[in-house]
């Protein structure tokens, strides 16, 4: 008789471990004017904030400017970013802070842009400002920058900076003197 209370008594500390520990809480972060900023789940109880789950960022009109999901403060799942006036930005998929895929990207006119190529988390990926113009490119591996990521300013090409496991290992810098 006493197994099987003992065995009751760790299948109950077990369950109640389990839904203690897997637990989300809703926080709120606002402006200072009162306008809400963000919302987001996080892991609880912590004795810091760990965003796991979904998470919307809000311009003070309240307008969205990011929606996704996190894992152990990883972005992970689909994620969309939007421009200041709400337009689409880019709309990718994540796994535990790995980039897997890109299906969009737009500027703010919502003209489609090249983006690269991102499938399984291996590819080359382009980067672009607000107006279309060329940010940033480089290849992609496992969901991280790896190699030469060059980096463009309105002049053209900028710098170049080397990733390995989406790290940076130190840049080359190129000047535009015109």
């Amino acid at each position: 008789m006493k197994k099987g209370y003992r065995l009751i008594r760790i299948i109950i500390i077990f369950s109640l471990s389990v839904i203690v520990f897997s637990c989300k809480m809703e926080r709120k972060d606002y402006y200072i004017t009162g306008e809400l900023m963000e919302s987001y789940e996080v892991k609880w109880p912590s004795k810091e904030t760990i965003r796991h789950g979904k998470s919307v960022t809000y311009m003070p009109d309240g307008t969205i400017i990011f929606m996704g999901e996190y894992w152990n403060n990883m972005l992970h799942g689909l994620c969309k970013d939007f421009y200041k006036n709400g337009q689409l930005k880019y709309y990718v998929k994540y796994d535990k802070g790995h980039l897997l895929e890109v299906y969009e990207y737009y500027d703010i006119n919502k003209n489609k842009l090249d983006y690269g190529y991102i499938k399984n988390g291996n590819g080359h990926l382009k980067k672009y400002n607000k107006n279309g113009k060329l940010r940033e490119e480089g290849n992609v591996v496992n969901g991280f920058r790896e190699g030469e990521w060059k980096i463009y300013n309105n002049m053209g090409l900028s710098h170049v900076v080397f990733y390995k496991k989406g790290i940076e290992k130190g840049d080359t810098y190129i000047t535009n003197t015109f």
